[in-house]
């Protein structure tokens, strides 16, 4: 008899059906019902439970004030650390528990809607919620509210594909006890998200292996979310969205032209960016140049007010010289132009122009659209350019086909959480922190021309090595 009972609840459970969600009575009714079990139901389940915590939190930096909502017991907001947390949940009871084992996160019984008005929170996290809740256009939109213009939402759910399997689990009493679900695809998310006023930034999937089999999990899960065609068989899938609107006012630019013996040009390239619509800072830092390169800046900041000069010694390589720019930055936009003009400084007012209008927080250049001069670049720098702009796009799942483009823009607000110094460059440094940050990256194709004074301090050989590592360490790192 008891083997027939099982095979009744199997069949009910995986047998196609009318949908009926369940009233809000129904599942306060069952999440108060298991809630002081819920922790130790997951626990059957640990691995995939852990791994996808760990995959949100990856994306949160330290401090940031973030908002959960389907909360249940707390423990992913327990664990983010310092920072405003704040968590709402259906279920009384699965709060209650929640404020006795985290009494410093902000806990709410309720609805998002029901909640008092409070300022924007930088991240909102919906976590396996969508599969419960009737209408999920209403969902994005409630929690609209709790948006300012650069917070980011990220929604999870468990990918449809595994719907069979997951009920299976259920009717034969592994993990958490559930009701009816409505299994979601990213594709159809996407689309609420974009009618109700979103712009995507990432969409993907994540953990193919919910088991945590040693050796085996780890890479598997590292390696096939990034892979075409087989990615989209992972249990996890996940959105990383923004509110669709420009940041507000008119941000000014501060352009940093990292330099090293450039005195022949750097006048000249210091002269052009002046003139640049936006911007409002030049930071010309000479990283130990010999050739008086210095001396040459120092006698440009009477007729240029809004230059500055960064000198020292002894040579440190581009990436710190970048770090000092950075650093030294005062306006909301911050733009990388190398100084030996082989990109025009009149490109800058795009990238400018982009993030003005709220296209982008991350502007990457890339030299491989249009037709470049001849001599402009050696033929295996152009090789090697193909080959990690490949890399680079199914690591950081954005597209990017040229990773070593000098000519770079980003908001100035997330420099603070992003790694630079890694390598010689600081190129893959940056366009990394950005994907982990999830900022919205676009490409701007410019003219790129041959050099006209000087040489190249690009040494393809010499710096392979440092990058084929920083992509081996990034696979681990980006979320």
């Amino acid at each position: 008899m008891r083997s027939e009972h099982l095979l009744r609840r199997v069949e009910k459970l995986v047998t196609p059906k009318k949908f009926a969600f369940h009233t809000a009575d129904e599942l306060i009714a069952h999440f108060d019902g298991i809630a002081e079990r819920y922790d130790d139901y997951k626990r059957s389940w640990g691995y995939y439970h852990r791994e996808r915590h760990r995959f949100i939190r990856s994306i949160i930096p330290p401090g940031a004030s973030v908002l959960e909502v389907g909360c249940a017991t707390g423990v992913l907001l327990g664990t983010l650390g310092e920072g405003r947390r704040v968590g709402v949940d259906l279920s009384p009871r699965m709060i209650e528990v929640a404020r006795r084992r985290y009494p410093d996160v902000e806990f709410h019984a309720g609805t998002v809607d029901e909640l008092a008005a409070a300022p924007p929170f930088d991240y909102v996290i919906l976590d396996n919620l969508v599969e419960y809740v009737p209408e999920i256009h209403a969902l994005f939109e409630h929690v609209r509210r709790f948006l300012h213009p650069f917070s980011r939402l990220i929604v999870t759910s468990n990918n449809p594909v595994w719907s069979m399997a997951i009920n299976l689990a259920h009717a034969l009493g592994s993990g958490t006890p559930d009701v009816q679900r409505n299994f979601t695809s990213n594709l159809d998310l996407t689309n609420l998200l974009t009618l109700g006023g979103y712009d995507i930034i990432e969409s993907g999937w994540r953990l193919p292996c919910p088991v945590g089999i040693p050796g085996l999990a780890p890479a598997v899960n590292t390696v096939l979310p990034r892979l075409p065609m087989v990615r989209g068989l992972s249990i996890i899938e996940y959105v990383v969205a923004r509110l669709a609107i420009a940041p507000p006012g008119e941000p000014c630019a501060t352009v940093v032209i990292p330099c090293f013996n450039e005195a022949a040009g750097i006048a000249e390239a210091v002269e052009r960016t002046a003139a640049v619509p936006g911007v409002a800072e030049i930071i010309v830092v000479d990283d130990a140049s010999t050739d008086g390169t210095a001396d040459v800046v120092r006698g440009l900041t009477a007729s240029v007010p809004e230059l500055k000069l960064i000198s020292y010694t002894p040579n440190q390589g581009k990436a710190a010289a970048v770090r000092r720019g950075f650093d030294a930055a005062t306006q909301d936009i911050v733009v990388i132009l190398d100084a030996d003009l082989a990109v025009a400084p009149e490109e800058l007012p795009r990238f400018i122009d982009v993030i003005r209008a709220g296209q982008a927080e991350f502007v990457n250049g890339s030299r491989l659209v249009y037709p470049m001069e001849p001599g402009a670049m050696k033929p295996l720098n152009y090789l090697g350019n193909k080959f990690f702009g490949i890399v680079l796009s199914l690591i950081m799942g954005q597209r990017n086909t040229d990773t070593l483009c000098g000519t770079k823009a980003f908001l100035r607000r997330y420099y603070p959480h992003m790694r630079l110094g890694a390598a010689g460059w600081g190129d893959f440094d940056l366009l990394f922190s950005a994907a982990r940050l999830k900022l919205k990256m676009v490409e701007w194709p410019v003219r790129y021309r041959e050099r006209r004074q000087g040489e190249s301090k690009m040494r393809p050989f010499r710096e392979l090595g440092g990058m084929l590592r920083m992509c081996w360490h990034a696979l681990r790192e980006i979320p």
